[in-house]
Formats: C-alpha cells, structure tokens, sequence
C-alpha cells in the first residue's frame, strides 16, 4: 500500500484479494540468478486518477483499460508473453 502511493499518489479502499503468486528468475549485476517470488493483490483506490504521480524513470507510458481496448495490452509483446494482459482481463470479467 505504500508502494502505490509513493509512485501514484493513490490510497488503497480496500483489498480485493491476492489473484497470483509468481516465482521467476532474473540476473543480478554480476549474472547470478536470484530467484523472486511475485504476489499479484487486486484493490480498489482513490486518488488523483487524471495525474497520478508516476515516476519518470520507471515508467515509458500510462494508460486506463477497458474490455474495449484491453488488447492493447498485447501490442509489441513477443511470442506468448500475455501475462499482464491476462490478469487485467480476468480481473475486467470478474463480478
């Protein structure tokens, strides 16, 4: 909950529920493997949804998602890499 409001300026409502729990693998700077474990939480927020604070360094662009346009998601993605695009749209179909 920190975390988002430091990057957006958002405050979390309310937990919708934890929707994933990923375990991958990357480098670190001397090429060893670390092993990382994601947790993927949906929630409800509030806060400045025309600006959002958002760190310049980590971010390359920002946009809302609709089922109209949720394939988007997908562009410039290679191979069968629809992971982000997956869960936002479960998360779109969700009562």
């Amino acid at each position: 909950m920190r975390e988002l409001e430091e990057e957006t300026g958002w405050t979390v409502d309310r937990v919708l529920g934890l929707r994933r729990v990923v375990d991958w693998e990357s480098r670190d700077s001397d090429g060893k493997v670390v092993l990382k474990r994601e947790f993927v939480v949906a929630v409800t927020v509030s806060g400045p949804w025309e600006e959002p604070r958002l760190e310049e360094s980590k971010v390359s662009e920002a946009r809302w998602f609709s089922l109209d346009n949720v394939e988007m998601l997908n562009e410039n993605r290679p191979g069968t890499d629809t992971y982000v695009y997956d869960l936002v749209l479960e998360e779109l179909h969700r009562p």
